[in-house]
């Protein structure tokens, strides 16, 4: 009989059996007729080429190989055990890790009180997030560091899976001391000739101003460009330049030197995405994450079936 037919049921009948020190107290434990366990310990012998007990009349005893048997599959039988109650602990979230990365807006403006309900339902789970722009985090999923993000929108390359999420709003931010107009709206056209500061190069925001410019036929040159949005706050406190933000994270400070500029003709906007490699399988503390990170955003006006269910010619 091959050794591959040997399972784990069949060394626990054995260990049962040896402990017992005899078949009917030992089919009692299991659960199992006398015959069923005595057939498992001949299918083991069999297997192995050698008997495990020496059977009389009063007493059932190991043999030498028994015994050798008995010590071994013990030990066997304990790491199987503990690597599947760990694995079921892990499926029940009493432990396991969630590494993810997120735009530093969402991470900022919407991932706090999520996190936080998190990780009290779920103590036992590491949370690990890489806040960064989305070039950065696209990378570090395509490599295994991350799960999922949540992140501009990319191109719907071959290697991701892209869930829409949020329209998410852009304003612009001015110093009042430009002398833009407060108290009505502005043509975009008007605001071109204005300095202004913008996150770096590969974030969406700076795509998004780049694009826009080009259809009023200037090309965009900011005078300044950071990756944190509270650098460019500053600054535009500071009277250096405008700014362009995500609304949900202007919203989160208070501005004394500078107001949001009512745009008349322009409706900036990018979309969020859950963003995840294709074929590759949420662990399940990330995907408890992502259900709770998507029942949230849907409460959201900005959610993208709020968003379309609202505009359906767009």
């Amino acid at each position: 009989m091959n050794l591959i037919n040997v399972g784990p049921g069949d060394l626990r009948a054995f260990i049962a059996v040896a402990r017992a020190e005899g078949f009917r107290r030992a089919a009692l434990q299991l659960g199992i007729s006398q015959p069923a366990l005595t057939a498992r310990i001949q299918r083991l012998e069999q297997a192995v080429g050698l008997l495990l007990f020496s059977r009389t009349s009063r007493r059932v005893a190991l043999t030498d190989a028994g015994a050798r048997l008995l010590q071994r599959s013990e030990h066997a039988i304990e790491e199987l055990d503990s690597v599947l109650q760990d694995l079921r602990d892990e499926a029940e979230l009493k432990h396991g890790r969630v590494a993810f990365g997120a735009s530093p807006s969402i991470a900022a403006a919407m991932l706090p009180a999520i996190i936080q309900r998190f990780m009290v339902e779920h103590p036992g789970v590491r949370i690990s997030m890489a806040d960064d722009l989305a070039p950065p985090i696209l990378e570090k999923l395509s490599s295994g560091v991350l799960e999922f993000g949540l992140i501009p929108s990319p191109s719907r390359g071959s290697e991701f899976d892209v869930r829409p999420l949020l329209s998410d709003e852009l304003v612009i931010v001015a110093p009042k001391s430009m002398g833009i107009p407060i108290n009505r709206p502005v043509r975009f056209a008007e605001l071109i000739p204005y300095p202004f500061v913008t996150m770096s190069r590969p974030s969406a925001v700076w795509k998004t101003m780049f694009e826009a410019f080009q259809q009023y036929g200037h090309t965009f040159k900011p005078a300044f460009e950071a990756t944190s949005a509270v650098t460019l706050l500053g600054f535009v406190e500071s009277g250096i330049g405008l700014t362009v933000l995500p609304a949900i994270l202007a919203d989160q400070h208070v501005l004394h030197s500078s107001f949001r500029v009512n745009i008349s003709d322009t409706d900036f906007r990018r979309e969020i995405s859950l963003v995840t490699v294709r074929g590759r399988a949420l662990s399940p503390a990330s995907a408890a994450l992502v259900a709770l990170i998507r029942a949230e955003f849907r409460k959201l006006p900005y959610a993208i079936s709020k968003t379309r269910a609202a505009k359906p010619g767009r």
